[in-house]
């Protein structure tokens, strides 16, 4: 789902809810995942510390510089950003998801796949 990372130590989290740490930097782990290029197309970088993976992404707030993912146990993960990364987030998607248009919260929805 998604990967934060500081120093030489990720914490992976996944969808089911479980996570484990690797010792690995963000960018070596980048270059994992464009080795296994079909995984490369979901994950995009945010900041220096977390990448995400855009299937699980449910909700971009500016106001908060935060993000929502939502995991297949329907539990919601914050994590905070700069606006400047959410910004370019939001370029990268393409559009405002329906939720953020109509200002609601996401809570009880699942993302797209």
């Amino acid at each position: 789902m998604y990967i934060s990372s500081e120093g030489y130590y990720s914490e992976i989290h996944l969808a089911n809810g479980t996570s484990f740490q690797w010792t690995s930097t963000t960018a070596s782990i980048i270059n994992t995942l464009v080795k296994h290029s079909h995984f490369c197309d979901n994950f995009v970088r945010l900041g220096r510390s977390h990448l995400i993976n855009l299937n699980y992404l449910s909700y971009i707030d500016l106001e908060t510089k935060s993000l929502k993912l939502l995991n297949r146990n329907m539990d919601i993960t914050v994590l905070n950003a700069s606006r400047n990364s959410l910004k370019l987030l939001k370029d990268y998607v393409g559009h405002n998801t329906v939720n953020e248009m109509q200002g609601n919260d996401p809570s009880n929805t699942l993302p797209e796949q």
